[in-house]
């Protein structure tokens, strides 16, 4: 339940207007939240009894706290005993340098990002100013103190842990619970993969990560983990990876659909993609994920548009299987649901093939990606069809470096859930042996180069693909001559 803006207005002399300054009244009443609004009068040292949620404990409690600061958009309380336990002399030297930075960095910088607080549910207590409330609690964001509820604080608020009061990471994360903020109060049923995207960006958006090479603490324990899926929540790392998704998405796409998500009806990776099409850009989920793993997995610009490579920051998997020596023979792996699995091998030949057993109705994402003498070059394919074997072969000149990286995604646009908790798994074998070998009864065959540098001396390289199935390339067979006239003309582009 929200309560709009009242508006006072005044200066009417002529008592034939009355009726008509009350219209007008009635009009602003509904429709209006960028004029000032009504403030409660709270006088500093006030003290209040807040609803909090005890995570470990799963109940709420009461907290008194004590109004220490007002701010142009904030008041900032805290917890009585945390008073006592930090010292109110040292609080009061800190309290007015956090509230300037909230009204003067957070504010701004995040609805620039989000919107405005009020959203589409309205401001529910008639005042523009966020509640922050330091307590001995996780630091979040509930969206029940925004509606009728008999364990309601009934205003905006976010919840910061007092630990963080003298910490270098407070500001950063009043950024992100405000983001939370403003989405609720837009949309209710978006899933923990794009909220805390989001929210993990809002910290670089408001210029708190340069000092951390623009990098959120969890991408340090997201790199050795690519079997961790972003779409399922489980533990921090996912903070890590969903904040690389995130800033994915803003670099080669543009900031502006990270904006459109946050009004965007459709949620999670449907959201994503609806955002994407509507901005003119013809990609699919699937896609755009197979992009960001491989991106995760060589972090190399100055080919293809810079697409799997990140410019704000490095950030390369640490983790992967080293394959030192051919053949590898039918080895089983296990890969989660919109997770990835990485093979790389240590001194590949020039040509060699790649050989998946999987159940019929399992979808496979394959990314390939080999280093020779003529650069980079990238071959991704969605595997939708019944296929219970996949074959890819490779060629080129004096490979250096190779990957083959693995994803067992939805056969449609995914749906993240918003319950936590781990998603489903397959198991596949695979072969990987030197030389290159077809299967004579396949049905389709599809065959693409990409290269990055090279001249009238380089050997362009082959990647073909074999399937008993349906195979759906990312770079079509009817576009390999118009690719490879761009690529000998290439310009640099830059989505951001």
């Amino acid at each position: 339940m929200s309560v709009p803006k009242r508006h006072i207005i005044g200066g009417y002399m002529i008592f034939t207007l009355i009726l008509l300054s009350i219209m007008i009244v009635e009009i602003n009443f509904t429709i209006s939240f960028n004029s000032s609004k009504m403030e409660k009068e709270i006088d500093i040292e006030e003290k209040r009894v807040f609803w909090a949620y005890n995570y470990v404990r799963g109940e709420y409690f009461e907290v008194h706290s004590k109004l220490l600061a007002i701010g142009d958009w904030c008041y900032i309380y805290m917890d009585e005993e945390c008073i006592l336990k930090l010292g109110e002399a040292s609080i009061m030297v800190k309290v007015e340098e956090i509230c300037n930075e909230f009204d003067n960095v957070i504010y701004p910088r995040i609805i620039d990002l989000a919107g405005h607080p009020n959203g589409t549910m309205g401001d529910i207590d008639g005042d523009p100013k966020i509640f922050i409330l330091f307590l001995d609690n996780y630091n979040y964001y509930s969206e029940v103190n925004d509606i009728e509820h008999n364990v309601s604080n009934l205003c905006e608020m976010i919840y910061i842990c007092y630990r963080l009061f003298h910490h270098n990471w407070l500001y950063p994360t009043m950024a992100h619970e405000f983001h939370h903020l403003i989405w609720f109060n837009n949309d209710w049923g978006e899933p923990p993969f794009t909220l805390e995207s989001l929210a993990q960006y809002a910290t670089y958006h408001a210029g708190y990560l340069g000092p951390y090479n623009n990098l959120v603490p969890q991408v340090a324990s997201f790199l050795p983990h690519p079997e961790n899926s972003p779409l399922y929540w489980t533990d921090d790392q996912d903070y890590g990876s969903t904040y690389l998704f995130a800033f994915y998405i803003a670099e080669k796409y543009g900031v502006d659909i990270l904006r459109d998500l946050i009004t965007e009806p459709d949620d999670g990776p449907h959201g994503i993609e609806t955002v994407l099409h509507a901005a003119g850009y013809d990609i699919t989920f699937n896609e755009l994920f197979m992009n960001w793993i491989t991106a995760l997995t060589l972090d190399e610009l100055g080919f293809q548009n810079n697409l799997f490579g990140f410019e704000g920051f490095d950030a390369r998997i640490t983790s992967y299987e080293v394959v030192d020596k051919l053949p590898l023979a039918n080895k089983t792996i296990s890969v989660n649901h919109y997770a990835f699995y990485i093979h790389k091998l240590e001194a590949p030949p020039n040509n060699f093939t790649v050989i998946i057993n999987k159940i019929p109705q399992d979808v496979i994402g394959i990314s390939l990606a080999i280093h020779d003498s003529c650069g980079w070059h990238v071959k991704q394919n969605l595997h939708y069809g019944e296929a219970s074997t996949i074959t890819e072969s490779f060629s080129g000149s004096l490979i250096d470096e190779a990957y083959v990286v693995t994803s067992y995604i939805s056969r449609s646009t995914p749906i993240a859930p918003e319950e936590r908790g781990s998603g489903p798994s397959i198991n596949i074998d695979i072969t990987i042996i030197e030389g290159v070998q077809k299967n004579v009864d396949s049905s389709s065959s599809i065959q693409s180069t990409e290269t990055t540098t090279g001249g009238s001396n380089c050997t362009t390289s082959k990647m073909s693909t074999t399937t008993s199935g349906n195979t759906i390339p990312f770079f079509d067979i009817s576009f390999v001559f118009l690719s490879i006239l761009v690529i000998s003309l290439r310009k640099r582009r830059n989505y951001f």
